[in-house]
């Protein structure tokens, strides 16, 4: 070694003394921005090669029915969305009109906003409104598998924009109380909702939960917005509440959406026997950590490409991580393991902001932004007007409605209990535990992704899946509880802030006294 040491530095001093120092200098300086040059581009190229991997993944999953399939199948409809059964006037013609659908939501939206009420109730009631004028739905006619497509990439969205927004730190210092509020009054609801489904709508336990999960979770379409604007106005800054609730409705979506995958499971088996219960509990947590490792393997795939010193990196984050959310997604749907594809999406975009956000000056991801304008102009409008295209209120059982509300009404109560309960040990007094449990009423995001999902399996292969009634009932009350609680949870959100939390000027006010 002291040979090869002593060789190399003679050679060095050779050249120095060759070419003098300053130019030896260059030179080195050279050798390295080439060396950075390569490396650069390089990574860039691995980038491009796992986008054109993982798209090609996505494409195929869409249009095929099995990953090693050569041409496609037209016995088999499950996963595919077979557009060769579709000619090109009706293709053309579903674009068209989803295209007129976006204009119209998005107007009905501004109009909504316009109205103090969220946009997204717009957006539903323009679909309810056109599926139930007969004169304009003969018009309306969107092939069915277009708008399951699109509704599970609004899907998709959600989870990523659920991934990216944890915030590690706040979790930190608010786990306790998070972790209760996130879990507590969400598996409670699930469980009111799915023993008064039992009695009152006549589910099954599996439906029964699959509705009660479907509803437990809280809406960040009308949450946030509402803690953000009483963050401005410093209403109970001080103690947590806005960041503790924002950060804690992201977590009960995460817990709300896993269960709701991992049930669907037994669901589609269409039997609850001993038998498959004990499978679906031996595979439920193989799946979950599966998930967990998978993602967590991507998301660190994703700090080291696209490297951030690349130009316009921020364009190729955002292109490799919804290639790898969209391959996991959908494949997963093919090779028949529907539930570890949310869990991959979920666990890839929280992994990879914690790198991405040491990389940034603010806290706020630009790749959080370019979802957020997707979302917004988007898949937010398409998922709710299409939702709403689906429900014709002359088909509806009046007693459905009514039973509907009913158990709508038994887990909100019961919800608002828990959560009040779940606030309890974290300092918080009774007037701010009562703003906790009120502002976790609003449901839209994730009724409106999850609630079509079994009457889109249903269409989609009826030989299969049997389970219309069930599927029509969980649609009517996702959307009853659309309509219902997230006008009213904006509202009390608003209504509430300034009688129930404090200002710092208050708390000054109080320690004086």
């Amino acid at each position: 070694m002291e040979l090869v040491e002593e060789e190399s530095k003679f050679i060095e001093n050779g050249v120095i003394n060759l070419l003098g120092k300053e130019k030896h200098e260059n030179f080195l300086n050279d050798r390295q921005k080439w060396q950075k040059t390569l490396l650069l581009e390089a990574n860039k190229v691995v980038t491009f090669v796992l986008v054109g991997v993982f798209g090609s993944v996505f494409f195929i999953s869409i249009f095929h029915q099995s990953l090693f399939h050569d041409q496609f199948d037209d016995s088999v409809t499950r996963n595919c969305s077979n557009f060769e059964t579709h000619t090109s006037d009706s293709v053309q013609s579903s674009i068209f009109f989803l295209f007129l659908l976006l204009l119209c939501a998005l107007a009905f939206g501004y109009l909504a906003e316009n109205l103090k009420t969220p946009s997204l109730l717009g957006m539903l009631l323009i679909g309810l409104l056109i599926r139930n004028l007969d004169f304009l739905y003969v018009y309306f006619k969107i092939i069915p598998e277009v708008g399951t497509f699109l509704r599970k990439f609004a899907f998709l969205i959600i989870l990523l924009r659920a991934g990216l927004g944890l915030d590690p730190d706040a979790l930190k210092r608010l786990k306790g109380a998070c972790i209760r509020l996130a879990f507590i009054p969400c598996s409670f609801e699930a469980l009111a909702v799915a023993i008064a489904a039992y009695f009152f709508l006549d589910l099954q336990i599996t439906f029964g939960l699959l509705l009660g999960f479907i509803l437990a979770a809280v809406s960040p379409a009308v949450v946030v917005p509402g803690m953000l604007e009483i963050q401005a106005k410093g209403l109970g800054v001080e103690q947590g509440i806005p960041t503790l609730v924002t950060a804690a409705a992201s977590i009960d979506d995460v817990y709300a959406i896993t269960w709701f995958t991992l049930i669907l499971s037994v669901a589609k088996s269409g039997s609850i026997d001993l038998k498959s219960l004990l499978i679906t509990a031996i595979r439920a947590p193989i799946e979950v950590v599966g998930g967990c490792f998978v993602g967590v393997g991507l998301g660190t795939l994703l700090w080291l490409f696209p490297d951030k010193s690349l130009k316009n990196v921020h364009f190729y984050r955002m292109s490799i991580l919804l290639a790898i959310s969209c391959a996991f997604l959908f494949g997963s749907a093919v090779i028949e393991l529907d539930s570890i594809g949310p869990i991959i999406v979920l666990v890839l975009g929280f992994v990879a902001a914690i790198k991405w956000r040491k990389d940034e000056t603010s806290k706020k991801l630009p790749e959080q932004s370019a979802l957020k304008l997707v979302w917004d102009y988007f898949a937010q409008p398409l998922l709710f007007s299409l939702i709403g295209l689906q429900l014709s209120l002359a088909q509806l059982n009046k007693s459905v409605i009514f039973f509907g509300l009913l158990v709508l009404c038994i887990g909100i109560m019961v919800r608002i209990l828990a959560a009040y309960g779940a606030a309890f040990g974290a300092g918080f007094e009774r007037n701010e535990r009562c703003f906790i449990a009120l502002a976790w009423l609003p449901k839209a995001t994730v009724q409106a992704a999850l609630a079509p999902i079994l009457l889109d399996m249903v269409v989609t292969n009826p030989e299969t899946y049997t389970f219309h009634t069930e599927a029509n009932i969980i649609l009517t009350v996702g959307v009853l509880s659309i309509l219902l609680t997230a006008p009213l949870g904006s509202f009390l959100i608003r209504i509430t802030a300034p009688l129930l939390l404090k200002t710092p000027s208050d708390t000054i006010k109080d320690e004086n006294s």
